[in-house]
């Protein structure tokens, strides 16, 4: 069970007090210039730009939707693309993707690294190389995920992303109650907070959308029971994921094309961008 409160969180903790080092100005200044500015691009131009070249290293970014969005397209095309050389846009290194639906598509992923290899000739890239630097993990719960997050530690230095594919799937595998299954899910999000910090990589979480009914005159002074509902959608986490989640990606189609709504902290507008999911990928 999870009395990873006991053993197993505590080596949780001490990442985290590890982290706690006092830092000059100056010496923070010389990190920025040394990791300069360097994403992992989703290969759709427009995402691309919005967030100045793709998927941020040391935050954590959220993808949401409802099933059949292309939140698993994406997901996929980003542990591949991270492998891509420096020179292209890529980061030569590798992936970590956790699987909580046990069908992970591999001959998917195949065709988009041969898409890859055929777009770069010049580079020589492999396709069974890309396959073999994209490394699954499917604990069955949000009990194991924790266990699994915490065992990695020392199996990050060639990692620039670690993807969770979906975080409300691996909660509601979970057979016990919900203080437990909470405590896990908030530890997870500090455990890769502090990853996406420590190694300087990417943090990739699926989300789903839920939907909640509200009195439409909840806050009105003449609130009756009888108002009608208004029915919202709401990303699954809650508070637990709000101040730790930099960037939201939002899928969702319309009329059967893909559209993406884009939020980040650091930006007023929102962006509102059109994607395609090819026999090649996501673009």
């Amino acid at each position: 069970m999870l009395f990873i409160q006991d053993k197993e969180m505590n080596k949780s903790n001490e990442l985290k007090i590890k982290q706690m080092k006092t830092k000059t100005l100056k010496e923070l200044v010389e990190e920025v210039k040394e990791k300069k500015v360097r994403n992992i691009p989703t290969f759709n131009q427009e995402i691309d730009q919005f967030l100045n070249g793709g998927i941020s290293l040391g935050e954590i970014t959220q993808i949401v939707g409802f099933p059949g969005s292309g939140k698993s397209q994406l997901c996929m095309q980003i542990a591949c693309n991270v492998q891509l050389p420096e020179e292209i846009g890529g980061l030569n290194s590798e992936s970590i993707y956790y699987d909580s639906y046990s069908q992970f598509c591999i001959s998917r992923v195949q065709r988009m690294a041969e898409c890859i290899c055929a777009s770069y000739p010049e580079y020589k890239l492999n396709v069974k190389e890309i396959l073999e630097k994209i490394h699954v993990y499917q604990p069955h719960d949000i009990v194991s995920l924790c266990s699994s997050l915490l065992s990695i530690n020392n199996k990050l230095n060639k990692v620039k992303v670690i993807i969770i594919d979906s975080i409300p799937t691996f909660y509601k595998k979970a057979m016990c109650n919900d203080t437990i299954r909470l405590a896990a899910l908030h530890r997870i999000i500090q455990i890769l907070s502090i990853y996406s910090n420590k190694y300087y990589l990417s943090v990739v979480i699926v989300n789903h959308l839920t939907t909640k009914k509200i009195n439409s005159n909840y806050t009105s002074i003449d609130y009756t029971q009888s108002a009608p509902f208004l029915t919202y959608f709401l990303r699954n986490g809650g508070v637990i994921f709000t101040s730790y989640i930099k960037n939201s990606i939002f899928l969702y189609q319309i009329e059967s094309k893909y559209k993406a709504i884009i939020q980040t902290t650091t930006r007023l507008q929102n962006g509102n961008i059109s994607f395609e999911i090819t026999e090649d990928g996501f673009r």
